[in-house]
């Protein structure tokens, strides 16, 4: 659905101008500009898991607010190693322990982990790389900034 949409807009994917500046952030925004372009329907974006029973969405999109690496890799031609989205926490009812689906932008699906609180850091964490220029990030909380070489994924606007 992403990709689809990149193919048609300079190999951005959505939330992009076609020049690569950012048109919204917002996850929520990002979706209805999807749906909106017939690229997917709202029905695929409410998980069965969702324990939520009014939520719009149910995944956590790339943070894509700032220029870098992570805004770098939201293309059609980025490297395979970059998580795009993820079962958000919130729908899934588990803020502080976080296990769930990734879709990496290879395109390949994992069912992942990721520490959310200080005494889970060591015991699960996430590997990712947003450029050929940065080494992997062999320590990355999915959902937590922590650097230029970190995935941040967003459920709300930031």
């Amino acid at each position: 659905m992403m990709l689809f949409h990149g193919m048609s807009n300079q190999n951005f994917m959505i939330g992009l101008e076609a020049d690569g500046g950012l048109l919204t952030n917002d996850p929520a925004e990002r979706y209805q500009l999807l749906v909106e372009g017939n690229y997917l329907t709202p029905d695929v974006l409410v998980s069965p898991a969702d324990v939520r029973p009014d939520a719009a969405y149910s995944y956590a999109l790339l943070d894509i607010a700032s220029p870098g690496a992570r805004r770098d890799a939201w293309t059609t031609e980025a490297v395979p190693d970059a998580p795009i989205l993820a079962e958000s926490p919130a729908a899934l009812g588990k803020p502080e322990a976080w296990s769930g689906w990734v879709l990496w932008h290879s395109p390949y699906l994992t069912a992942e982990s990721a520490a959310r609180s200080v005494e889970q850091v060591e015991s699960s964490r996430v590997n990712t790389n947003y450029s050929e220029e940065l080494p992997f990030n062999l320590d990355d909380d999915l959902f937590v900034a922590e650097g230029p070489d970190d995935a941040y994924l967003i459920e709300a606007e930031q």
